[in-house]
């Protein structure tokens, strides 16, 4: 769907066909962290400001996210205005991650932790993604 999802909260989206600008991909979540996975992917395509285009597909589903901060960065910063401005950011270029597995949400440091079905655990995962530049 158009929010964030993660493997235990796909019932919250719905599955169909999206548009969204990066911003629009992001969830500032109070503690700057890794945000705005999209669960369940078939195909995506991303748009660069020049206009060429970047499609990745799989006929196993993928988990995906685009953010303008590496993990570095939201790690080290405790609140979002210590990151560097969106626009700079991007400037710089963007992070795109595609998982074969992503744990579910929680961490038992103010609620409930994940339940045992949606952590992902050591093991071999694969995944076979088709990339073609338009």
């Amino acid at each position: 769907g158009p929010q964030e999802a993660y493997p235990d909260r796909r019932a919250g989206a719905r599955l169909g066909r999206w548009k969204a600008s990066v911003p629009e991909l992001l969830t500032p979540y109070m503690l700057p962290q890794e945000n705005g996975n999209r669960h369940g992917t078939r195909w995506l395509r991303l748009r660069g400001i020049h206009g060429g285009t970047l499609l990745v597909q799989n006929p196993i589903p993928f988990d995906f996210s685009v953010n303008p901060w590496s993990d570095q960065e939201l790690w080290e910063s405790r609140h979002w205005d210590e990151l560097p401005a969106f626009e700079a950011a991007a400037a710089r270029g963007l992070y795109l991650n595609l998982d074969a597995a992503q744990r579910g949400v929680g961490t038992a440091t103010c609620g409930p932790d994940t339940l045992d079905q949606y952590r992902v655990y050591p093991g071999l995962y694969r995944m076979e993604l088709v990339f073609l530049l338009e």
